[in-house]
């Protein structure tokens, strides 16, 4: 699972630390830093990572 956005807010958030501990989670550092947050779980990506994750899987957006 990738955030983005907005969403990076949910791998910043204690409570929501539970929910997440189940997936890979990978989160954008510039939507980290944009919003001056401190990461909780998952793992940081820049750009050029995430083109690569996209490559790699089977299916990049799951609706």
């Amino acid at each position: 699972m990738v955030l983005a956005g907005d969403a990076v807010i949910a791998a910043c958030v204690s409570q929501y630390q539970k929910l997440l501990e189940n997936y890979q989670v990978f989160v954008m550092a510039d939507d980290i830093t944009a919003r001056g947050l401190s990461l909780k779980t998952g793992l940081t990506i820049n750009y050029q990572e995430l083109v690569r994750l996209v490559a790699d899987l089977d299916s990049p957006v799951c609706w």
